[in-house]
């Protein structure tokens, strides 16, 4: 993943124009926060809908084989994969723009 910049809510109002503009032709990332909590992402748009690399998928499957053995352990019943996928897109989401 690029190097993303935190930067106040506050701030990038004042600098939406410049912000945009810098993600969208310099492929920078800006992280915006609200009382220092993640809140949204400034990026450019084709980096938004790049497909994750074989690592990052690997990844991603490998904290849905973790989250599946977890909630096994705890419950003894094995989820469904649509329920693995529900939790893996809202941990995705959490990510992304921070709690709402």
């Amino acid at each position: 993943m690029k190097k993303e910049t935190r930067i106040a809510l506050s701030e990038a109002k004042q600098k939406l124009g410049e912000l945009v503009s810098r993600a969208a032709y310099g492929g920078e990332e800006f992280l915006i926060e609200v009382h220092g909590k993640p809140k949204a992402r400034i990026v450019r748009e084709d980096d938004h809908h790049k497909p994750r690399s074989r690592d990052e998928q690997l990844a991603a499957l490998d904290r849905m084989t973790a989250l599946r053995k977890r909630i096994e352990a705890r419950t003894g019943i094995q989820p469904d994969s649509a329920e693995l996928i529900r939790q893996a897109r809202e941990e995705r989401d959490e990510q992304l723009f921070g709690s709402r």
